[in-house]
């Protein structure tokens, strides 16, 4: 089968999503070693937030938590920059894959020398379609004069059983972290 029924993200995705959070943990780990603090508490606290947050993104659509955001009364320039930076981590991704892709065509990964010439070349070109998309969303905001923010917002009439289950996730997480 290979994925999660409720989440619908394969498995092996998530492991590649851990692998970030989980060598920042690890050399945490060896600090904590040091010191001879309590490791497994930490170990339990840091990937059970790591497992909530990515369920949360994994389940919920962005518009969703700027919905509970909002009824949370967050601060309509906070959810602004947490929509863009949603929307530019996607770009970036995006992007890589793509320019990635026209490079593996052209053979530039095909040794290793191709490949370190390649990867440079592959992030300036990363740094700049992000910077001209950078540059659009500045001058979408001025056509506006600054008033109105990109994103439209969704409505709802009532709370459902998504955003219930939001706040609680959300919440659930807060203690683990704070505790």
């Amino acid at each position: 089968m290979g994925g999660s029924v409720v989440v619908k993200v394969k498995a092996k995705d998530l492991l590649k999503l851990n692998f970030v959070p989980a060598l920042f943990i690890l050399t945490t780990v060896i600090s904590l070693w040091l010191i001879k603090a309590d490791i497994w508490t930490f170990l339990l606290r840091s990937f059970s937030s790591i497992s909530v947050i990515y369920f949360l993104i994994c389940s919920t659509p962005v518009v969703d938590l700027d919905y509970i955001f909002e009824k949370m009364r967050f601060p309509k320039i906070f959810r602004e920059m947490f929509l863009l930076i949603y929307r530019y981590i996607f770009l970036l991704f995006e992007n890589k894959e793509r320019l990635k892709n026209a490079q593996e065509v052209r053979l530039g990964y095909s040794s290793f020398k191709n490949g370190m010439k390649s990867f440079p070349m592959l992030v300036v070109a990363i740094l700049k379609k992000t910077y001209y998309y950078n540059l659009n969303s500045i001058k979408a905001v001025e056509s506006r004069l600054g008033k109105e923010f990109i994103f439209s917002h969704r409505k709802y009439k009532k709370i459902g059983f998504e955003t219930i289950f939001v706040i609680i996730i959300v919440a659930i997480n807060l203690y683990l972290v704070v505790k």
